[in-house]
């Protein structure tokens, strides 16, 4: 089994080699890049210029520049860039005992029990079975606290007394080519009446029906291109599909576009590329198939935005929170090309085409023998008030307990979860076993150590946002940095990790302790982890994070230093939007088992650079934080930017001097500061705590109370998630918000008003910044 997925990488032959492929569950590209992708989208397709290139470059170039040019890579035993005299000390055995100790048999076990049953947010098995479980091995290991945090927020399940389905509707007022209201069973397991019906969380009920329109991805662009070429989506029912941004995002697009009703589903192109063997033989989604998944675009509970959702919270009205007015739902692309092969109006452009062995039409309306029939939807959803449950477990710190080093995942599934997200909570619920084990045996870390198991991620990073709001004036003191796994495992080929710059170098240190779980790897000279991660991606081996996971309220919102991982399939192999079967009934053990990683090394790998990262972060004397990786990543942001945005800003007169001295200063505070931290007195406590305080509260620096544009609780003015794409990072975000207004406005002048403004914040917060890294000054 463990020779699957690379047969399946051999076998590949995929009809996309030429085009750019894009995640749906992860941010996929940085905002500058996005900017000069919408400039110079044409008629849906994608024109690869120069400036583009360049604009690629810097992103790609930003982390490729870190790893090997600053002072040069010698070996992959070697430190990447900068000497560090911070981080890598404490105990240091401690770095063998953790990768010794883990388990792979353990995370199998928790993972077949976690599995068992379906387990959607507020459900008796997540809110009972699943917390208890969490909560009871937490204490069984050892931890010295474990609580259960409930909070009470809205929730939006299916309607299980009706089915959701569409249809044609005939002239004659028969429906009929009806989409299936199930996925159909393929293991005995999916067989369960337990298994969540096909919805997306949050759409409102109803059956509009009307004329449909295929539009594409959903974004901007493809809905100004419908207008451009006069098919006009007032009224008519949109069909969409999954990739390229947010769902929820397409849901808002298509609702500004005058759409009454919405229609989403996996494209074969992503989820079964060139014909591969489908589910149970193989890897890939068959055509029953369909992806389920909320429409919010906020972040907690819905009717508490910015505040906890507890006893005495105020709530709002159903009607004024931030939700989707019209129907959605999803469909399978088995049942997908029922209504797009009899789709008539002109013929999709290049880069709209998917899969489906049609050719791909816009309409609007159908053709053929259902000419001047409608599409017709049934959706039926229902809201509620439920308790979800996050379970917090803490290792209190020796030394510095009021300092918290942060592990996460989120234990709600749409279905089984096997992948999302209950890989990473079998190997959060390992990893806090090896801790516990090392405290037995006398151990404690320097600082505390907080496992967090969140619910209801799926809906909105509910769990996660609504303790962060409840906790933010301590986070804001205390947080050291948070390291978040939502998934574990998608694949075999490298890990797949995104991060703030603070964090770079302890990123590769932790990966170099770690033995590759790849054989094959390891025969062509590349012993660990981090010598298969820079093979696969020598220009750029850190992403720019974003949205989409647990991470986002607590970097966005208090500033707290954050990174997400995984271990991904081989991007260059596979153009798809995400692993085949995201948020799909399929997604179960026995998927995991068969293909995904049979004897769990890959697991286990994750799990012990966990543990390593964990603990350079809670034991090291000095933190390992490093700010001048962040000098270099303002100046590159600020490069690409310039190139990108030069020419538009030339035409108004604007300039970005002001910015330029901004981030220069900043580079030079920081290499003053690693000259200070060189010199620092290791056995001066108040020194020490002086030094890892200037480092800890870097991020927060950049936390502008106001928000930006349209979004006050999304404050941290140099990555934010993409207005328009919220798994997308967004650098600069106040800039690049102003200039996709000037490119999507009638009037845009009021958009420039509000650019030079964000620019004039930018400029002083990074100013600001500088300025505690530079020695104290009367």
């Amino acid at each position: 089994m463990e020779d699957a997925i690379p047969m399946v990488q051999a076998a590949a032959v995929h009809r996309m080699t030429n085009k750019r492929s894009y995640l749906d569950d992860d941010n996929s590209m940085d905002d500058i890049e996005l900017y000069d992708f919408r400039r110079r989208r044409h008629r849906g397709t994608v024109v690869w210029s120069k400036c583009r290139l360049i604009s690629v470059s810097f992103v790609v170039l930003l982390f490729g520049v870190i790893l090997g040019a600053i002072l040069g890579y010698e070996s992959s035993k070697k430190m990447v860039g900068r000497p560090q005299p911070w981080g890598g000390d404490g105990d240091t055995s401690i770095t063998q005992r953790i990768i010794d100790e883990v388990k792979p048999a353990e995370i199998d076990k928790h993972l077949r029990f976690l599995t068992a049953k379906p387990h959607l947010a507020g459900s008796a098995r997540d809110e009972q079975v699943l917390v208890d479980y969490v909560h009871d091995k937490w204490q069984d290991y050892g931890l010295d606290v474990v609580r259960k945090v409930p909070y009470t927020v809205l929730m939006s399940y299916p309607d299980n007394t009706t089915d959701s389905y569409v249809s044609i509707l005939t002239n004659a007022g028969e429906e009929v080519e009806k989409s299936s209201p199930h996925e159909k069973p393929i293991i005995p397991q999916q067989n369960d009446s337990d298994v969540t019906r096909p919805f997306n969380a949050y759409s409102p009920s109803g059956e509009p029906e009307g004329d449909l329109v295929y539009g594409n991805y959903g974004t901007v662009e493809d809905f100004e291109y419908l207008q451009k070429n006069n098919i006009d989506c007032s009224g008519k029912i949109v069909i969409l599909r999954y990739g390229l941004i947010f769902r929820g995002s397409k849901v808002e697009n298509a609702e500004a576009a005058g759409a009454i009703g919405v229609i989403l589903y996996s494209d074969p192109e992503d989820v079964d590329p060139s014909n591969l063997p489908a589910y149970p033989k193989g890897l890939w989604m068959p055509e029953t198939g369909l992806q389920r998944g909320t429409l919010f675009t906020g972040q907690g509970d819905a009717l508490t935005p910015g505040f906890p959702s507890t006893d005495t919270a105020y709530r709002l009205q159903q009607k004024d929170a931030k939700l989707p007015h019209i129907p959605t739902t999803p469909i399978s692309w088995g049942d997908a090309v029922k209504y797009l092969r009899n789709l008539g109006g002109p013929e999709a452009p290049e880069g709209w085409t998917g899969g489906l062995n049609i050719t791909y039409t816009l309409g609007p309306g159908f053709t053929g023998e259902y000419a001047n029939g409608k599409m017709k939807m049934h959706v039926h959803n229902v809201f509620e008030n439920r308790t979800i449950t996050n379970v917090i477990g803490y290792i209190n710190g020796s030394v510095e307990s009021d300092r918290y080093v942060l592990l996460g995942n989120h234990r709600d599934a749409w279905v089984f979860g096997a992948i999302d997200p209950n890989s990473g909570t079998a190997s959060l619920l390992e990893l806090t076993r090896v801790y516990g084990k090392l405290l037995q045996e006398g151990w404690r870390p320097r600082r505390t150590v907080v496992f967090c198991s969140w619910g209801a991620e799926e809906y909105g990073l509910i769990g996660s946002s609504e303790w962060t709001e409840d906790n933010i004036k301590t986070l804001g003191q205390r947080a050291v940095a948070y390291v978040n796994i939502d998934i574990a495992v998608q694949g075999q080929a490298t890990p797949l990790i995104k991060s703030t710059p603070p964090l770079y170098q302890a990123l590769y240190n932790a990966t170099k302790q770690v033995p590759n779980p790849n054989p094959e790897e390891v025969k062509q000279g590349r012993p660990t982890v981090y010598d298969t991660w820079k093979h696969m991606k020598p220009d750029g081996m850190i992403g720019s994070i974003g949205s989409g996971s647990d991470y986002t309220v607590l970097l966005d919102r208090v500033g707290v230093t954050s990174v997400d991982m995984r271990y991904d399939y081989d991007r260059k192999t596979y153009h798809i939007s995400t692993y085949a079967m995201y948020h799909s009934a399929y997604e179960t053990y026995d998927y995991v088992k068969k293909f995904m990683d049979p004897d769990f090394a890959y697991h286990r790998a994750v799990v012990q650079i966990w543990g390593e990262l964990a603990r350079n972060m809670a034991d090291s004397l000095l933190l390992p934080l490093g700010v001048e990786d962040y000098a270099d990543f303002l100046q590159k942001t600020f490069e690409g930017f310039e190139q990108a945005a030069k020419a538009k800003l030339d035409e108004k007169n604007i300039s970005l001097d002001g910015l330029k001295a901004a981030v220069q200063k900043f580079s030079l505070a920081a290499t003053h500061l690693e000259q200070q931290r060189h010199a620092v007195d290791r056995n001066n406590p108040f020194a020490v705590r002086k030094m890892n305080d200037k480092v800890m509260y870097l991020e927060r620096a950049f936390i502008e109370p106001e928000g930006l544009p349209g979004r006050p609780l999304a404050r941290h003015v140099v990555v934010a998630p993409s207005k328009h794409n919220i798994y997308a990072s967004s650098s600069f975000p106040g800039l690049q918000d102003a200039l996709f207004a000037v490119d999507h406005s009638e009037d845009p002048d009021p958009a420039w008003e509000t650019f030079k403004r964000q620019l004039s914040i930018l400029t002083f917060t990074i100013d600001a910044a500088a300025r505690p890294l530079q020695e104290d000054t009367a």
